[in-house]
């Protein structure tokens, strides 16, 4: 919330101030302490004068006290961000919060309702998945790969641990080769308990983390807004 006083409010307020004076002054010179004496009637009338303008001025200022005080309003709501979708350009600060230039031969595209963001290589080959996930209490990016490898060991793969650095955070990942060939996931801490998930899958490299290196050279995070 914050406080502001309207231009009417000053103008009262200065119009108090105005009459408060006048009537001092009038009193001050019906009784001679400014200018020097009156006749009698002027003093009188001066006196008069001055004690109704002051007395106006007290009664003024009592009665406007409470449209006089300062002005509560909410603050305006931050302005929405602003996201940039095409096929080559991708930015937004809200989920998955990152911004990315798809290198030559790569395509983008971006589900909004479940804020997913999917760069694919022209081949149709390899493709890599970027969103948002939120961990369970005292969860971590370590217990991320954890479980992910224990769902690639059930599926029958090998999985690999690996600690990499994408967009300059540290990422723990996990790679795999299976029949329907390589994968690798990371699990990135973005603050809190949000972490971004980045998953790549090729069936044209043995090693998906090679496949998909032009894309994650080129992510850029973004501070995550709610």
């Amino acid at each position: 919330m914050t406080y502001h006083t309207e231009w009417w409010q000053h103008a009262l307020s200065f119009v108090i101030f105005v009459l408060g004076l006048t009537g001092l002054t009038a009193v001050a010179r019906g009784y001679g302490f400014l200018g020097g004496a009156l006749p009698e009637g002027k003093r009188k009338a001066a006196q008069a004068f001055g004690a109704g303008a002051t007395l106006g001025a007290v009664v003024l200022f009592l009665a406007t006290s409470g449209i006089r005080e300062p002005i509560g309003r909410a603050p305006p709501p931050p302005p929405k961000p602003v996201e940039v979708v095409t096929e080559k350009s991708f930015r937004t600060s809200i989920a998955p919060s990152l911004a990315l230039e798809a290198p030559e031969g790569w395509t983008i595209s971006f589900d909004a309702g479940a804020r997913r963001l999917t760069v694919v290589d022209l081949s149709g080959a390899t493709m890599l998945v970027v969103f948002s996930r939120q961990l369970e209490a005292n969860g971590s990016p370590a217990g991320v790969r954890k479980e992910l490898a224990e769902q690639l060991k059930a599926s029958g793969v090998t999985p690999v641990e690996v600690d990499d650095t994408i967009g300059g955070k540290t990422a723990l990942g996990v790679v795999a080769l299976s029949a329907d060939g390589a994968i690798a996931t990371w699990s990135v801490a973005r603050g809190g308990p949000i972490v971004s998930a980045v998953q790549c899958r090729t069936t044209k490299d043995k090693d998906a983390r090679t496949a998909c290196k032009p894309v994650l050279d080129r992510i850029v995070w973004l501070a995550p807004v709610p």
